[in-house]
């Protein structure tokens, strides 16, 4: 197959997720910058390629996917069907997707409810209602660690990927995961042998200086 085009912010954890994939599957992509906080995503040429007008969004050879947990499993559905990383057995894949939603519709949202009101509206302090809710679903991640190596249990799959740009985001923005989460954190220092993962952590890294720029001071 042929190079990939992927429409990418380095501060996007979704962006971030399909990256450090493309990278563990080798394959070769080119990396189209948009500026979320200019509004780029809003620019009618990039309409045309997602008219939901979010990020990221995967081009490959003509056909085009929204949604980075789509893209994830895509990416492995059309590169290594049946590997480990999205297997065809159904009581697995439930699993992974469970982990993959749960990412969806809780993690990634508490996340966006730190980060959004000083990124767009220049709030400058972070309410502690939102960093208490973040703390209580890093709990439950933890939970969902306990005598498995990886989220989905013993093998390496497409919910850490997915989870892994969030959680390198919480680092940088000064928690510490050792402190009372020591699943989450061994895990951690294990998915940092992913391929591209410095480049997540860049990425990490550029989000929490912009908010500690508008609020003064780390998030934690």
């Amino acid at each position: 197959m042929g190079k990939v085009t992927l429409y990418f912010t380095a501060g996007s954890m979704p962006s971030r997720a399909c990256l450090l994939l493309l990278r563990t599957l080798n394959v070769d992509v080119e990396i189209k910058q948009v500026d979320l906080l200019e509004g780029e995503q809003h620019n009618e040429s990039f309409l045309k390629i997602n008219p939901v007008g979010k990020i990221p969004v995967l081009v490959d050879d003509g056909f085009t996917l929204s949604e980075s947990r789509a893209i994830l499993a895509y990416l492995v559905n059309s590169r290594k069907p049946g590997d480990k990383l999205y297997p065809t057995d159904a009581k697995k894949r439930a699993v992974i997707d469970q982990r993959l939603y749960y990412d969806a519709t809780v993690v990634f949202p508490a996340l966006v409810a730190i980060v959004r009101p000083s990124l767009y509206n220049k709030v400058t302090e972070v309410s502690q209602e939102s960093k208490n809710n973040l703390i209580k679903i890093l709990r439950i991640l933890e939970g969902y660690l306990k005598g498995h190596n990886y989220f989905a249990g013993d093998d390496l799959t497409i919910a850490d990927f997915s989870i892994l740009p969030n959680i390198t985001s919480v680092v940088e923005f000064g928690f510490d995961l050792s402190k009372e989460l020591p699943n989450l954190d061994k895990w951690y220092k294990k998915m940092q042998s992913v391929p591209g993962f410095d480049e997540n952590k860049a990425g990490a890294k550029l989000l929490a200086d912009i908010m500690t720029k508008i609020i003064g001071t780390s998030v934690f």
